[in-house]
């Protein structure tokens, strides 16, 4: 149990299994969370539920193991962990060229409210992906769609440079938002405006959350949903999922970043650009 990593002083892996999401772009390692261990006689157990018959990576520290997983029943994988491994030598790589996609971008100021729609994850409609930081809408490179790339560089190589937070899914099995990396956590909110939220509670709803991928925002049901979230790169926000638009389709929200990033400075007065 020494040699796993530890978040909040509880050890954990790492699971990582690409799936493709609908839409045309294939997304790498799409299913991906952090499960905490339990210590037994033994040396510990996890439990991880929602992947899919195919191909998982689990990571423990710097063992990592792929496996299998069953059709349609539990399957056990046992990783035996005698002493610690060196971690593979980093490659460096040349810097992405900026483009408009990677150019600088003001940040949201905080308080402000934010009202967008982010389209189906359609690439020939595109303005399907958004950076909650910037309020900018993406639409992903020719380069990374289907068949040109493999599945993990459109995440390593441009969704994460850029900051992308969330993917609009107006299917029924999610009907609002997939977040990248991110932690969500819906609570009430009033119909007609984003809720205020104090400071102690942003920070106490936080406390052993686990970023996921994908994480889903969803819109089912009474609306608005209102969420508390948390990006990538540490900011924090409210958010809600206030409707869907048809043509093309999308999915209506608004939000108000409350907290930055520690690297993020937001001006004091700025207007959105998108």
């Amino acid at each position: 149990m020494e040699l796993l990593p530890k978040r909040s002083g509880k050890p954990f892996l790492a699971v990582r299994q690409d799936v493709e999401i609908p839409g045309g772009v294939r997304f790498g390692y799409v299913i991906a969370e952090d499960v905490f261990v339990t210590p037994t006689e033994e040396g510990g157990s996890a439990n991880f539920q929602g992947l899919i018959p195919g191909r998982v990576s689990v990571t423990a520290g710097s063992h990592q193991q792929t496996f299998d997983v069953a059709e349609s029943e539990v399957t056990d994988v046992v990783l035996q962990l005698d002493a610690p491994k060196a971690l593979p030598t980093a490659r460096k790589e040349s810097p992405p060229t900026p483009t408009p996609e990677t150019a600088e971008s003001k940040t949201v100021p905080l308080g402000k409210v934010v009202e967008l729609t982010v389209n189906d994850d359609n690439p020939k409609v595109g303005d399907f992906m958004i950076d909650f930081e910037t309020g900018r809408l993406f639409s992903i490179p020719k380069e990374y769609r289907e068949g040109r790339t493999e599945p993990p560089a459109v995440f390593e190589k441009w969704i994460v440079p850029n900051g992308i937070d969330a993917i609009g899914e107006t299917k029924n099995s999610v009907r609002g938002l997939f977040g990248l990396d991110m932690v969500a956590i819906p609570i009430d909110g009033p119909a007609d405006k984003l809720p205020e939220i104090p400071a102690n509670r942003l920070s106490s709803q936080f406390g052993d959350s686990v970023p996921g991928r994908p994480v889903p925002i969803s819109g089912k049901g009474e609306l608005p949903a209102t969420y508390l979230f948390q990006t990538r790169e540490g900011s924090r926000g409210v958010l809600q999922i206030v409707g869907f638009a048809e043509e093309p389709r999308g999915v209506k929200i608004r939000y108000r970043l409350l907290s930055l990033k520690p690297s993020a400075a937001a001006p004091a007065e700025s207007p959105l650009k998108r």
